[in-house]
């Protein structure tokens, strides 16, 4: 009986955490992105930044310069010490922060890519994450239960 309290509390915690993901990613922007270029949802991702101040609402630089080159496939981590960056960079790839510089996705400037086409390339997980699905490949298959077996594999390098 135990066990069963365990595993709804573990659901509740997983459906809270869908809810508040969904609701995360409908949000606005602060500072729309106006951008219109498509990113095919199967093109692998090389990611630049060449000279990157990434700036609060308030005009307030978070960070920078940054320069930088992440070809498709390849794995990074982002390391450092609190207040070094690390979340307002990825704030500004994901489009809630404001940069001043070039970051460009596949040579084309963030800010002139459609924030619905980059955001299907984008994942993320947090500190704590909780997997709601039974096994490691349901998991993988989250965004694209569809996929073939070689895309899983692919997806997993």
């Amino acid at each position: 009986m135990r066990d069963l309290g365990t595993f709804y509390h573990a659901k509740a915690q997983a459906v809270g955490a869908a809810d508040s993901l969904k609701t995360f990613m409908e949000t606005p922007l602060a500072h729309p992105q106006r951008g219109e270029a498509e990113l095919a949802s199967t093109d692998p991702v090389t990611i630049e930044a060449e000279d990157l101040f990434i700036t609060s609402p308030e005009g307030k630089t978070l960070a920078g310069p940054l320069n930088f080159t992440l070809p498709a496939g390849q794995r990074a981590v982002l390391v450092g010490r609190s207040g070094s960056g690390k979340s307002s960079l990825l704030n500004a790839l994901s489009g809630f922060l404001s940069y001043q510089g070039s970051l460009r996705i596949n040579g084309i400037e963030l800010r002139d890519l459609s924030p619905e086409s980059w955001r299907k390339h984008l994942s993320w997980v947090g500190q704590n994450p909780q997997l709601p699905a039974a096994t490691l490949r349901d998991n993988v298959l989250l965004a694209r239960p569809d996929a073939s077996e070689q895309e899983l594999q692919a997806a997993l390098g």
